[in-house]
């Protein structure tokens, strides 16, 4: 499929943002509900990707990477936001 690449990567963002509420509404909860949490949505990111590519690995390698993404962008934005509230 010519445009798997771009699809898997979107449906895996939205997914990634999905696990951010997700967690953000369970501020509450342990450590280990929201590991058990992490590996439901990347399984479940893992799972797209295999469906649309069809080989393991690169759907493994596109899901592991679009966590990486997820997160520095993640910290990337709470820097940020802390940093120019410190700053004010």
């Amino acid at each position: 499929m010519k445009y798997s690449w771009p699809v898997i990567t979107c449906v895996q963002v939205l997914l990634w943002a999905g696990y951010n509420i997700i967690e953000w509404l369970s501020k509450k909860d342990g450590y280990i509900a929201k590991g058990i949490l992490f590996v439901l949505f990347f399984y479940l990111s893992y799972l797209f990707a295999l469906h649309i590519i069809g080989f393991k690995k690169k759907a493994l390698l596109l899901s592991g990477l679009s966590f990486i993404l997820y997160f520095l962008g993640n910290q990337l934005f709470e820097f940020l936001v802390l940093y120019s509230i410190i700053s004010y």
